[in-house]
């Protein structure tokens, strides 16, 4: 997987995306972080976040960290059951 890059161009074009809000722009954010996630880009992710966040219109950018707040509480839940059902495993053993 090519790592992508964040380019005056594409992050220009990206901002102006953004800024028209909608579901066009979430899914724009959301994607472009997640391409930077999976290639392992750490420092490209934060410049994203940092320059991208600001351009979503309010609402947009309150739905994301309503996803995002999900997600985190979702995966928290998931490894306390894991936790949870590894602990009695062990002890009925």
């Amino acid at each position: 997987m090519t790592s992508p890059v964040l380019t005056e161009g594409v992050i220009m074009t990206g901002l102006e995306t953004l800024s028209h809000g909608g579901e066009e722009a979430i899914t724009l954010f959301m994607e472009m972080s997640k391409q930077l996630h999976e290639a392992g880009a750490k420092d490209a992710l934060q410049d994203w976040v940092t320059i991208a966040a600001p351009a979503l219109p309010e609402k947009e950018r309150n739905d994301v960290l309503v996803m995002l707040m999900c997600s985190h509480l979702v995966l928290g839940r998931q490894t306390q059951a894991r936790i949870g059902s590894g602990a009695s495993a062990s002890t009925l053993h």
